[in-house]
This record gives structure tokens, sequence and C-alpha cells, in this order.
């Protein structure tokens, strides 16, 4: 089902949108997300937890990421937040994230972390069909 966020700007973890990692082991992640919002205001950002000690590296590709009109590409490294700014309303917004995570010695989950920019009174929602997919390397 559709997650929904109302008037939060804290970021939460993604119900469905995790795996777990044991230690000392790389996977390969694509995660497509279908966002959408009925107004400009509340905007939508991300992070990618990962277990300590973990590095990722990889890029999102959004339709309106950082408030340009244009197909986007951005570095993402774990635990760092992104902005995607959305320059129209009501409509349903593609970004695209694929990255590599390679773990230390601690086990744990790989988790999607989202939430509006501006807490506005509306639904911010990750749409049915957002979907993760990991491989092990």
């Amino acid at each position: 089902p559709d997650e929904t966020v109302n008037n939060s700007s804290t970021l939460q973890d993604d119900n469905d949108l995790f795996f777990a990692m044991l230690a000392n082991e790389t996977w390969g992640m694509d995660i497509w997300l279908y966002i959408s919002h009925a107004t400009i205001t509340p905007d939508f950002k991300l992070r990618i937890n990962v277990p300590a000690a973990a590095t990722l590296v990889g890029i999102a590709n959004g339709t309106y990421l950082l408030g340009t009109t244009q197909n986007v590409r951005q570095m993402i490294v774990a635990g760092m937040p992104y902005i995607f700014a959305d320059n129209t309303n009501t409509h349903v917004t593609p970004i695209h994230i694929r990255a590599t995570i390679v773990n230390g010695a601690n086990a744990g989950n790989v988790q999607l972390q989202w939430a509006q920019v501006a807490a506005t009174v509306e639904d911010t929602k990750v749409l049915i069909g957002s979907n993760l997919v990991a491989t092990r390397k």
C-alpha cells in the first residue's frame, strides 16, 4: 500500500524498503520511488542508513531533483539527507537510486528513511509500486 507522511519533516523509516546485511558483505541496490503530494510546499527528502562502519556510494536520479525541471543525477553517500524539490504539484515524481554498500564488521539493516522537507498539513506519499532490489555480490 501507499505510505503516507503528513505534517512531519522528521525522517522516518520506510515500512517496506530495507534489507539486512551480515558483516563483511557487499551488496548492490536499486530503489525506485514514486512519490506524490498535493502542492509544492512540502517537497521530499530521503536518507539511506547503513550498518555502522559500512560505506555506501551511489547515484540518485530524479526528474525534479533539487528544484530543477530536468533529469538530474546526484552522487549519494550513506547517512546524508537528500532533498528532492518539486516544481509542480498533483503529480507523481519518480526517483531512482543505484548504490553499492560495502559492510564492515557490523551486521544490520540498510534502511530508506524519508519525510517532508517543510512540515505541511497535507499528505506526502511513497506510492505502491515503489521497490528496493538488493543483490549480494
